[in-house]
């Protein structure tokens, strides 16, 4: 069976690694073949924004040796919350999406065609558009990775999702709300790595510049507006607490404004982008997000995974179901946009931490999770 998996970025982001964990799995068990796989990237209209493919900067990097690759222009719609709200931001959105659907209809299609492909599987849901162009002789699957917004796009992409695609994946309880027939399979992260270095944690923290007996609490992911970082700048220079450091692990290219913030803070350390986070995981006793929502990412269980207390924002009007067994023991909740109760928890974390059960291990569900996903592909 010939598969076309379309993905959205072909970044470090937790979409393209959760996704290209599956794929390694699926191949190196011989479970699917590469010669039956057709990978698409997104191509881009500014050079700029192309990168040169490398281990530090492409999840796909291995992939790409071994499946047929191509570069296409692609939408990206705006439909998840946390999305960007700048107007240039959706201009170029909507001037991507107008071409991409063009391009699909002029060849994009054809290659599908010519490759045979059987079914098309979308890495994320701002893919939505291609659900309404592709063949309907094609099966489409739309991996849905984030929670909607309330715009009037994502209102749309919510019907069109429902009535076009064949299968419909989601991460967890909250992404596939929207979608009554969504297969739930929880990304694929394997933290036994992480979990093993924390044995040599005093050795990293050296080669960091952190004293063994400091606190670390780690912000991992791109530096960005939408992740909170303003927010989380304030908190770094509010809290007088000598004891805690706070580890940067993301990329920084675009956010010239916050990193050079960042870097006057004497409690702030910056790693960059990696591509193999564990050792950040390992030395780290607390995640932190800043958003204004309750987010449940990629990077929240990996650190709950690899034995990280997750300090996460929350309103009142989120919903706790899925995570509530955790609450109190793997997560540490404060109140959304209040600096001061962030500062409270995390220091609360800080003194309880070593006589609790934060500690809370999982080895691995990179199996199970990708068994599932081919299962939803192939039948």
């Amino acid at each position: 069976m010939k598969i076309a998996f379309i993905t959205h970025s072909d970044g470090m982001g937790g979409a393209s690694r959760s996704f290209t964990t599956s794929m390694e799995y699926l191949m190196d068990n011989n479970l699917i073949s590469p010669e039956d796989c057709l990978l698409a990237c997104p191509r881009y209209l500014l050079k700029r924004f192309q990168k040169v493919s490398s281990p530090d900067n492409d999840s796909y990097y291995d992939i790409k040796k071994k499946v047929k690759t191509e570069y296409w222009f692609l939408p990206f719609g705006l439909v998840y919350r946390g999305a960007s709200e700048k107007i240039a931001s959706k201009i170029y959105s909507a001037g991507m999406a107008f071409l991409s659907l063009l391009y699909f209809l002029m060849f994009y299609n054809r290659n599908l065609e010519r490759n045979g492909v059987e079914v098309v599987h979308l890495n994320s849901i701002t893919l939505w558009l291609l659900l309404l162009i592709i063949p309907n002789n094609i099966t489409k699957v739309i991996h849905i990775r984030e929670t909607v917004n309330g715009t009037l796009e994502s209102r749309i992409a919510v019907k069109v999702i429902n009535k076009y695609a064949d299968k419909i994946i989601a991460i967890d309880k909250d992404c596939a709300s929207p979608f009554p027939t969504a297969m739930i399979i929880q990304n694929p992260i394997d933290m036994t790595e992480a979990i093993a270095l924390r044995n040599h944690a005093p050795t990293i923290k050296n080669e960091l510049g952190i004293d063994s007996d400091k606190t670390v609490a780690s912000f991992v992911g791109s530096i960005s507006a939408a992740k909170g970082y303003n927010f989380f700048l304030t908190m770094v220079n509010r809290i007088e607490n000598k004891n805690i450091v706070f580890l940067i692990v993301g990329s920084e290219e675009y956010t010239h404004e916050y990193t050079d913030a960042l870097k006057r803070c004497s409690n702030v350390i910056l790693v960059g982008q990696q591509s193999n986070p564990s050792k950040f995981y390992a030395i780290s006793d607390i995640v932190i997000r800043c958003e204004s929502y309750l987010p449940l990412g990629r990077t929240v269980w990996e650190g709950i995974y690899s034995g990280v207390v997750a300090l996460l924002p929350f309103n009142d009007t989120d919903d706790l179901e899925p995570i509530r067994p955790m609450i109190g023991k793997q997560i540490i909740l404060y109140n959304a946009s209040d600096i001061n109760d962030c500062i409270k928890k995390i220091e609360y974390i800080q003194r309880t931490l070593p006589l609790s059960d934060h500690r809370w291990f999982v080895s691995s569900n990179v199996s199970e999770s990708s068994m599932l996903l081919k299962k939803e592909l192939m039948g």
